[in-house]
């Protein structure tokens, strides 16, 4: 226990250089899986020092389900000034939230218009993965938002994956967040009908076309080792 905490407060300190932050996080990470209590993560995550909230911010998104006892900081990093924080929050609210976090779980999906790729991506995630339980408790707290609608025609069009249209036609919207949703629905639904996903591939949004091909070479390379 007293490692871990030494660990915290070295990565609380100004001006550690990155090698050094890099071999304290994972060695952190390692005191957290054999025990060490995720709430000491707390200060770094409310730090005013931007690479101890990052450091935070990495070991919460490594922890998956364990960050659950740090939930309630979530909220907060999703609206960091950095990139950096924002996508490995996003982790915890795939991996650590509940149905009684439909609250932090809007706040994620807010993100679908984050002006880093990098978090939009994580978001497209997010909305692909989530249980629908998940994001249906979501929804109350998305009214009035652009988010809700579409939200709502997530959850509808996943429930019945072998009718492509309402995935496909949206690929090519206008709105970039219609684009992005109909993303998260190609992923959503491609085992059972990969027809949109390689649509995706080829649409003219490069950040949705890339993302999706990289998902179908994934896809591809494990059914050829399973055979």
């Amino acid at each position: 226990m007293k490692r871990g905490e030494e660990l915290v407060g070295l990565l609380a300190t100004p001006g550690l250089g990155r090698d050094e932050i890099g071999r304290a996080a994972n060695e952190l990470l390692s005191a957290l899986f054999a025990g060490f209590p995720v709430t000491a993560l707390v200060p770094l995550l409310r730090s005013e020092n931007t690479e101890a909230v990052k450091a935070g911010a990495w070991l919460v998104s490594e922890l998956g389900e364990g960050a659950a006892p740090v939930i309630g900081e979530i909220a907060a990093l999703l609206a960091h000034p950095q990139a950096y924080v924002r996508h490995f929050a996003l982790d915890a609210v795939i991996t650590a939230t509940t149905e009684a976090d439909g609250e932090l779980i809007a706040g994620g999906i807010r993100l679908v218009d984050d002006p880093n790729p990098g978090v939009r991506e994580k978001v497209i995630r997010l909305l692909s993965v989530i249980p629908a339980a998940r994001l249906a408790a979501a929804l109350p707290h998305l009214i009035g938002d652009t988010g809700h609608e579409l939200t709502t025609w997530l959850l509808r069009e996943a429930e019945h994956p072998e009718e492509a249209a309402g995935a496909t036609a949206r690929l090519e919207s206008a709105d970039p967040a219609e684009r992005r949703f109909a993303a998260a629905l190609a992923l959503r639904i491609a085992d059972h009908n990969d027809e949109p996903l390689a649509r995706a591939a080829e649409a003219s949004d490069p950040d949705i076309a890339s993302l999706a091909a990289f998902v179908l070479r994934r896809r591809d390379r494990r059914r050829r080792r399973s055979r």
